[in-house]
């Protein structure tokens, strides 16, 4: 399924108030076929790595907030 079927699918559950579940595949990302932008949140730890290491790029990415 595409991202985009699968944004609509959990938009029309919602609308729906149907229950709605997300999972996680740890690695799986490395082993997907990304031909398309690939959009991703990372959190906590992950993220402040991420932007330490490479600050030119992921810098301007980041957000912080009081959640």
């Amino acid at each position: 399924m595409s991202l985009k079927a699968m944004m609509i699918s959990c938009c029309i559950d919602d609308r729906e108030n149907r229950y709605g579940a997300v999972t996680d595949i740890p690695g799986a990302f490395l082993n997907a076929d990304m031909k398309d932008t690939v959009h991703m949140i990372l959190d906590g730890t992950t993220a402040k790595h991420m932007a330490k290491l490479e600050p030119t790029i992921y810098r301007k990415y980041t957000r912080h907030d009081k959640k």
